[in-house]
């Protein structure tokens, strides 16, 4: 079992963790070694996450220094997030998607790299004068959410503030926004239209994680955040007589969220792809890529049709 040596603390507030092996203390951590467990928790406490590793030498990052640029991303307070322009750039933009990066299947998650980590889906397809503003979780191990931490308490109203900026910016009517996200990014697109009434698609949203099969892998996340946030979502729900104005994308034969998805309010509209062939999560959001863009592109242009 690999074994910590030493733990380096460098002048800019980084980590290096030494190890007496190469593999990846995140992956180790993850498929059970305690002591790494553990290391891991205290790091995410003091806001440090793994970098990158190269050979028996790993290098955690406070989160506000993670270098963002190299991938055409950018800050805006605690924020990563990137925004792409309309498709005609003599177009002036209409419609504004906000894309909440999902978390990737099991290889991506247990990388030592931190961009491998954190997954935003390419958004292809949306009508021309469309901007598309994608936010990053650069949160945790694999992003906390969308939401509030004891080491990020402003992260919620970051997020109502960047979209906010970006509507005045390009001058967007509330009525041509939407927000879209697949798994934790389905539970953002769902919290935050909920909270502000702005449309939403959710794809198979991550709402309760108590159960998820693949929970080791938010190590530290259960300590962070609620893992059950079924209450918090029909709590947002109830001031509306029915929610005609966000969609949830989901599948009855997926036993990792289906059953959650039957726990929220029946005001919510579910469209259940009934596929059999998908009965894993990250399958039901790769397989739903066809109805999700087709209900963001209904949710954008209803109004003219």
């Amino acid at each position: 079992m690999e074994v910590i040596n030493q733990l380096v603390s460098n002048e800019d507030g980084s980590i290096d963790l030494i190890t007496d092996s190469t593999d990846n203390p995140f992956s180790a951590a993850v498929l059970g070694n305690q002591e790494f467990y553990k290391t891991h928790e205290q790091l995410l406490a003091r806001d440090l996450i793994l970098d990158h590793s190269r050979g028996h030498q790993h290098h955690y990052v406070p989160r506000k220094l993670i270098e963002v640029d190299q991938f055409g991303y950018a800050r805006y307070r605690g924020l990563v997030f990137k925004l792409d322009p309309a498709s005609l750039s003599n177009v002036q933009p209409r419609n504004l998607v906000v894309d909440f990066g999902g978390t990737g299947i099991y290889d991506e998650m247990v990388q030592s790299n931190y961009w491998s980590r954190y997954v935003t889906e390419s958004f292809d397809g949306v009508p021309r004068n469309t901007i598309v503003l994608r936010i990053i979780d650069f949160n945790l191990n694999v992003g906390s959410f969308f939401m509030n931490t004891q080491n990020y308490s402003t992260f919620e109203n970051d997020v109502i503030m960047l979209i906010l900026q970006t509507i005045k910016r390009f001058n967007i009517s509330m009525d041509h926004i939407v927000l879209y996200g697949s798994s934790k990014g389905g539970f953002a697109a769902q919290y935050y239209g909920l909270k502000n009434h702005w449309k939403f698609v959710a794809n198979d949203p991550l709402i309760d994680i108590s159960d998820y099969p693949l929970m080791p892998l938010l190590i530290g996340t259960q300590d962070f955040i609620d893992s059950n946030r079924i209450e918090v979502i029909n709590e947002l729900s109830r001031p509306f007589t029915k929610i005609d104005f966000g969609y949830v994308i989901g599948n009855r034969y997926a036993d990792e969220t289906w059953p959650t998805l039957k726990k929220i309010s029946s005001k919510f509209k579910v469209i259940d792809l009934n596929d059999p062939q998908l009965i894993y999560h990250p399958e039901v959001v790769e397989g739903s890529q066809s109805e999700a863009r087709t209900l963001v592109n209904y949710l954008l242009l209803k109004d003219e049709l």
